[in-house]
């Protein structure tokens, strides 16, 4: 996690935090094209990481930070929903979660 420094490009962070993570994911927030990187470092413990677009593609806004872990629902591939963070959906993003939920 030392090496992990703002601006980096997203596929850097991944590249770092993937191999010695339990579990990683993206949240994306709706539409803006911004997103946070969750990467579990334990049963307890998560890093966050916030990516904003920048001129020359999407880098990490934050070098990280630990917190607690939250829950989060696998969508697909690296997509995450994080309930906690869920205060709005539209009714289509509601209806693909609950479909997700179901499936699981």
């Amino acid at each position: 996690m030392e090496r992990l420094r703002p601006g980096m490009k997203v596929q850097a962070v991944i590249a770092i935090m993937r191999p010695v993570t339990l579990d990683w994911g993206r949240y994306h927030l709706s539409g803006s094209g911004e997103s946070i990187l969750y990467f579990q470092l334990t049963a307890d413990l998560q890093l966050v990481v916030s990516v904003s677009g920048f001129a020359g593609g999407f880098r990490s806004g934050s070098a990280g930070t630990v917190r607690p872990k939250e829950e989060w629902i696998r969508m697909d591939d690296d997509r995450i929903w994080v309930p906690d963070r869920s205060i709005s959906l539209t009714p289509e993003q509601m209806e693909e979660v609950m479909k997700t939920i179901d499936s699981k």
